[in-house]
């Protein structure tokens, strides 16, 4: 019996140096890699306002991308706005951007950050031009400040010849030598791997034995999206003047309730994508199909044309959500929420 212990301790302690080792290496890797993004970072700050510009490369093939991304920081009560960078670039061309979700930093201020990938129209010596980041307070005197980058050089070199007409010479391959492979080291090599994959296994069916089955929980569709609204309210976003934010959550709601309940693919589409479908399917009534386009289509026009609905309206968005989802509620359509449920109750008994 003793033995047995001894062994498996001995399996455990040993798989743990290795998955140490492994991961050590990988976050050393990540590391390096996440240091090597961007050669270039330039930040620039005015008060509690900041805005950094970062580029991947400063000097790049005519035939790759350049990447760039922006990044916005600023307080909870400032809306941002970033100048038209197509118009104004003149040696690159946008081929793609995107803007990922809003980030909160640990000074609560929040991180807006905006990635584009260019491509230069020739080679030579070319420039991104100064961007312009406008922050407008979101107070009664509605104050905007600008923080404005400066134009960056991008040396760009292309491996064509100068005269395409010009032939291609093609030297002859001098001093070949023939590589000389270490088999000691590959057969040590295939060992540990062999090694580790027994110690894996053992421990995989000794774990095997003595594993429990977890209970898998499931919840409604309504009874979620009844909790996140639940949850939003409470984040007073409405009352801190974050019309856009609250809009990108409540519609998200939405979204993530209509997939749950109907399994239409909302959250991943967009409006237009959404509502052709929605237009075409039988799950739901032609009422409710125009309330979703009337409901979602508001949402678009706030988060992304910048539009200020009238105070009634934005009161009432809550009602509006939560009607609908009790309107349409059904125990039929049950949810995996095991995973949610079992991280939520380590975080509250403080096992992270």
């Amino acid at each position: 019996m003793k033995r047995k212990i001894l062994t498996k301790n001995i399996i455990y302690i040993t798989l743990l140096l290795v998955a140490v080792a492994i991961l050590s290496g990988c976050e050393q890797k990540k590391t390096d890699d996440a240091q090597k993004a961007y050669e270039i970072t330039k930040p620039y700050e005015k008060g509690p306002l900041s805005a950094i510009q970062k580029i991947d490369k400063s000097k790049i093939n005519l035939s790759d991308l350049l990447n760039m991304q922006l990044v916005a920081v600023s307080p909870e009560d400032y809306e941002v706005d970033i100048d038209d960078i197509e118009t104004a670039l003149e040696d690159f061309s946008i081929v793609k951007w995107k803007k990922e979700n809003d980030q909160l930093d640990p000074n609560n201020n929040i991180v807006r950050t905006y990635n584009y990938q260019l491509e230069p129209f020739s080679d030579g010596r070319l420039q991104l031009p100064a961007v312009t980041f406008k922050f407008t307070a979101l107070g009664d005197d509605k104050k905007t400040y600008e923080i404005v980058t400066k134009p960056v050089n991008i040396e760009v070199v292309t491996t064509i010849a100068a005269d395409p007409n010009s032939p291609v010479k093609i030297a002859d391959i001098e001093d070949v030598v023939e590589m000389k492979t270490n088999t000691l080291l590959w057969l040590l090599a295939g060992l540990v791997v062999l090694v580790v994959f027994i110690l894996l296994m053992a421990v995989i069916y000794s774990r095997k034995k003595q594993q429990v089955a977890i209970a898998r929980i499931y919840k409604p569709a309504h009874e979620i999206a009844l909790e996140k609204l639940t949850q939003l309210e409470k984040q007073n976003l409405l009352i801190k003047g974050l019309l856009k934010l609250f809009y990108e959550k409540i519609s998200g709601i939405l979204r993530h309730y209509i997939e749950d309940r109907f399994e239409l693919n909302a959250p991943e589409r967009t409006t237009e994508e959404f509502l052709a479908e929605l237009k075409y399917s039988a799950a739901l009534s032609e009422e409710d199909k125009k309330l979703l386009t009337q409901f979602l289509q508001q949402c678009d026009l706030v988060k992304f044309a910048k539009h200020h609905p009238a105070q009634q309206q934005v009161e009432s968005t809550f009602t509006i959500v939560r009607d609908f989802v009790e309107k349409t509620k059904s125990q039929e359509k049950q949810i995996d929420v095991t995973d949610t449920q079992v991280s939520e109750n380590n975080t509250e008994n403080g096992n992270v």
